[in-house]
């Protein structure tokens, strides 16, 4: 296929008969007032519709809850996920705020094993300790794709070679963003970035003070919480519904660089 090929293609797709011979015009230079404007009006309750519309368009699961009924709820959203597919390992970011939750006393009362991620699990001193927790995990064997990866699997910290046979993360985002559904997840310390990028399934816990309306309002409040941008982790991962990718002959396909199956736990 060559490039005027593949341009044709995919403006068939978007409905054009060829592709456009010039640049399409732009009405704005940036985000528009009157969009801004109704954004900015919209309050705490219309902004969580907003995203549990936005979130279950892209086939996530969203369940809301008092803050005092979250372990309740992260119950009921792990055994909704056990009907997607197989689920006996979970990852959780061991930070305090999913501590308060409950999430590892609910883990255990779901009879799954608990991998909690930790910023210095990789330091030589725990190494000893962490390859005992793997035989007690029962994930010292690699999976599918760490069979695959060979010495190169045997290579890598023991967290990390538990984190690939989980089939469930669990994270707690900086922000969330509701006219499109994302999670705005920051990698650092006791949530790194493997928690929600490699089990196949992930699920997301947070009060919805955090939910804005628009991605601009996300950035605002990086800027205002971490001051110095330089203090800001090296991983900001924007998480909008499934993984979905389409770079191959615009084939879409679900789950290839990320969780397929996605949930949301918004405590009010």
């Amino acid at each position: 296929m060559n490039e005027q090929q593949f341009l044709t293609q995919i403006a068939v797709r978007l409905g054009r008969a060829k592709p456009l011979q010039q640049p399409p015009a732009t009405m704005f230079n940036g985000v528009p007032d009157s969009y801004r404007k109704r954004m900015g009006q919209l309050g705490q309750e219309e902004c969580v519709q907003l995203f549990m519309d936005s979130w279950t368009a892209l086939t996530g699961l969203v369940r809301v809850a008092p803050v005092s009924q979250a372990a309740e709820a992260i119950s009921a959203s792990i055994a909704e996920l056990k009907e997607r597919g197989m689920l006996e390992r979970v990852v959780y970011a061991k930070t305090p705020e999913l501590q308060s939750y409950g999430v590892p006393q609910v883990l255990h009362e779901q009879r799954l094993v608990g991998v909690p991620w930790s910023e210095s699990a990789s330091a030589a001193d725990e190494e000893d300790a962490w390859k005992a927790a793997l035989e007690q995990l029962g994930t010292s064997e690699p999976g599918e794709a760490g069979a695959l990866a060979g010495e190169k699997w045997q290579a890598r910290s023991p967290l990390l070679r538990a984190v690939e046979r989980c089939h469930l993360g669990i994270v707690v985002p900086e922000a969330v963003v509701a006219n499109t559904g994302t999670l705005a997840v920051l990698s650092a310390g006791a949530q790194g970035r493997s928690v929600s990028l490699m089990p196949g399934m992930l699920l997301a816990v947070f009060p919805a003070e955090r939910i804005v309306a628009r991605m601009g309002e996300v950035f605002e409040r990086l800027r205002a919480s971490h001051g110095e941008m330089a203090s800001l982790p090296s991983s900001l991962n924007l998480i909008t519904g499934p993984s979905r990718s389409a770079d191959i002959e615009n084939d879409l396909t679900i789950g290839i660089h990320g969780p397929g199956i996605v949930s949301a736990v918004i405590l009010t």
